[in-house]
């Protein structure tokens, strides 16, 4: 059971990642919309 656990965790650090990174281009493509109007 340890395994598959340790297993999750990684799944989910890395998903928790790329949540990260998708937040960050998000602000990013939100600031440039505000700059084009």
């Amino acid at each position: 059971a340890k395994h598959i656990a340790e297993e999750a965790d990684r799944k989910y650090e890395e998903v928790a990642r790329k949540l990260v990174v998708l937040e960050g281009e998000l602000e990013r493509s939100e600031e440039r919309a505000e700059v084009a109007e």
